[in-house]
C-alpha cells in the first residue's frame, strides 16, 4: 500500500514538474517572441527616423541651393544694373564733353580768328604810318629841312620799337590761343565717372 502511495505522489510531482517546466517554455518561448518583435518594431521606427532625416537635411539642402541662386540672381541683376547705370554716366560725360569740345573750340577759334585780324590790323597801320613818315621825309629832305627829317628819323625809330613789341606781344597771344585750340579738341570725362568705371570693372572681374 505505501508502494502504491509512494508511486502515485511521485508520479503527481513528476507530471507537476513537467507542467511547470512546460509552463517556463512557453514562457520563455513568448518572451522571445516579444523581444524579437520588440526589436523589430525598434528597427522599423530607427529606419523611419533615419529616412525622416535624411529627407529633412535634402529639404535643406535644396532650400539653401535656391537661396543661393536667389541671391546669386539678385547680385547678377544688381550688377547688370550698376553697370548700365555707369555706362551711361560715361556716355553723358562723353556728350558733356563733346559739347564742351565743341562750344570751347568754336571759341577758341574765333579767339584765334580775332587776334590773327589785330595783328594783321597792327601790320596795317604799321605800314601806313612808315610809308606817310618816309614820305614827310623824301619831301624834307628835297626842301632842305634838316629839322624835320630828324624829327621824322625820331618817329620811325619810335614807331618800329612800338610795333617791335606790340608784334611779339601778339605773336605770343596767338601762339597760345592756337595751343589752347589744339587742347580743345582732346575729349573730356569727368574722374567720377571713370573711377565708377574701374570699380564696376573690378567688381565683374572678381
Amino acid at each position: 500500500m505505501k508502494r502504491i502511495l509512494i508511486s502515485i505522489l511521485v508520479a503527481a510531482v513528476l507530471l507537476w514538474a513537467g507542467d511547470q517546466a512546460s509552463d517556463a517554455k512557453a514562457k520563455a518561448g513568448k518572451t522571445a517572441e516579444e523581444l524579437k518583435a520588440a526589436a523589430a518594431e525598434q528597427a522599423r521606427a530607427a529606419r523611419a527616423k533615419a529616412d525622416d532625416n535624411a529627407v529633412a537635411q535634402q529639404k535643406q539642402r535644396l532650400k539653401e541651393a535656391r537661396e543661393r541662386a536667389t541671391a546669386a540672381a539678385a547680385k547678377a541683376e544688381k550688377t547688370k544694373a550698376e553697370k548700365a547705370k555707369v555706362e551711361k554716366e560715361l556716355k553723358a560725360a562723353e556728350e558733356k564733353g563733346g559739347t564742351a569740345e565743341k562750344a570751347g573750340g568754336k571759341e577758341h577759334q574765333q579767339q584765334l580768328a580775332a587776334l590773327q585780324k589785330q595783328l594783321a590790323g597792327e601790320e596795317q597801320k604799321h605800314l601806313k604810318r612808315r610809308v606817310r613818315l618816309q614820305r614827310i621825309r623824301q619831301l624834307a629832305l628835297e626842301t632842305g629841312k634838316t629839322d624835320t627829317v630828324a624829327r621824322v628819323d625820331k618817329l620811325l625809330a619810335k614807331e618800329r620799337d612800338r610795333f617791335g613789341k606790340k608784334n611779339i606781344t601778339m605773336k605770343s597771344r596767338l601762339q597760345k590761343a592756337t595751343q589752347a585750340a589744339g587742347a580743345a579738341k582732346k575729349p573730356a570725362v569727368s574722374k567720377k565717372a571713370k573711377g565708377k568705371a574701374d570699380k564696376m570693372l573690378k567688381d565683374v572681374a572678381e
